[in-house]
């Protein structure tokens, strides 16, 4: 059953309570959800116990107000495609409640900006932000630099030397012992 909930507080209690249950992923949006959100909420739902979706159109990522003023917002449709992919929760904020102080900030609606703003709303959350497909380390640096608290590619998307792989991938599965338990062996073909 779709949870939708409105306020910080409610959904960082929802989440802590999700997470006793396993993984949580976080699906960010700004709405008028299409067919690339639904793969990433599909994706979300294959990979984690817990699924949510934000749903926010952010002020801060328009530099024009007719921009903002035309956006689509299509809340009913949008809670259909979460509940029709699975999603668990709902965070749909107001404006207010995102910004309870006036905005007084510059807008910059630069690519660092907009993946700040979604690392700062997952943090704000009390998530952890994961971004997938780095390639490069230049990429992981300005990364790093916007708080974002892991990557994964980056050491698969370059060539190493085998002695480098072999440290990254004995380091790699102590961290998954946890989850998956002792692993019988550990093949590359």
């Amino acid at each position: 059953m779709l949870q939708v909930l409105d306020t910080i507080a409610a959904t960082r209690a929802a989440i802590a309570e999700s997470r006793s249950r396993g993984s949580i992923g976080f699906v960010p949006t700004m709405g008028a959800l299409h067919e690339g959100h639904a793969r990433l909420i599909q994706h979300a739902r294959r990979e984690c116990d817990t699924v949510v979706a934000s749903i926010f159109v952010n002020p801060l990522q328009f530099d024009r107000p007719d921009d903002l003023e035309r956006y689509p917002r299509s809340l009913e449709a949008d809670l259909d495609v979460c509940r029709r992919y699975g999603v668990d929760l709902v965070f749909a904020p107001t404006v207010s409640e995102m910004y309870p102080r006036p905005m007084e900030m510059a807008v910059d609606v630069s690519d660092a900006a907009i993946v700040r703003s979604t690392i700062d709303l997952a943090h704000n959350l009390g998530l952890s932000v994961v971004a997938e497909g780095v390639e490069n380390a230049k990429v992981w640096e300005l990364l790093r630099e916007l708080d974002c608290d892991e990557a994964q590619g980056y050491h698969m998307g370059k060539p190493m030397p085998a002695s480098e792989f072999h440290r990254w991938s004995t380091a790699w599965m102590a961290k998954q012992r946890p989850r998956l338990g002792t692993p019988s062996s550990f093949m590359l073909h």
